[in-house]
C-alpha cells in the first residue's frame, strides 16, 4: 500500500457537549514522492449521534481527496457532533477513518469520543 498511517486518528476535544466540534488530527505518508489519498469518516450506525454537515445529519463525511508526501503528512478535519435528542448519560462514540490510495488499497484508523 502507497499510503501508510504515521499516527493514528485523534480527536481534539475528545470529550464534548452536544452540539459540539472537535477536530479529527493524524497524520499520513507514502512510500512514494506523492500521491492522493480519499479519506472519509463514519460513525456508527446504531447510536443516536451523527455528524452534522451543512444543517444536515449524517453518519458519514464524503470522501475527500488529500496530497500525501513521502514526509509525514497532518491530515485535519473539524467535524461537529450532534444528535435529534440529547443523551441522557455519557456516550462513547468511535469514529472509524478510511482512508485510500490511488491503487485502491485501504487503510482504517479510529479513534473515540465522549459525548453528553
Amino acid at each position: 500500500m502507497g499510503i501508510l498511517i504515521e499516527k493514528d486518528l485523534e480527536a481534539v476535544p475528545d470529550t464534548l457537549t452536544v452540539p459540539g466540534s472537535t477536530e479529527l488530527r493524524h497524520e499520513l505518508r507514502s512510500s512514494r514522492a506523492s500521491e492522493v489519498a480519499q479519506v472519509e469518516y463514519a460513525l456508527d450506525p446504531d447510536h443516536d449521534i451523527y455528524f452534522l454537515e451543512g444543517g444536515q445529519y449524517t453518519k458519514t463525511i464524503p470522501a475527500e481527496a488529500v496530497t500525501v508526501t513521502h514526509a509525514p503528512t497532518p491530515v485535519r478535519r473539524s467535524v461537529t457532533l450532534a444528535c435529534q435528542t440529547p443523551p441522557s448519560s455519557i456516550v462513547s462514540v468511535e469514529i472509524v477513518e478510511t482512508m485510500s490510495d490511488e491503487s485502491g488499497d485501504h487503510e482504517h484508523s479510529m479513534c473515540t469520543v465522549l459525548v453528553r
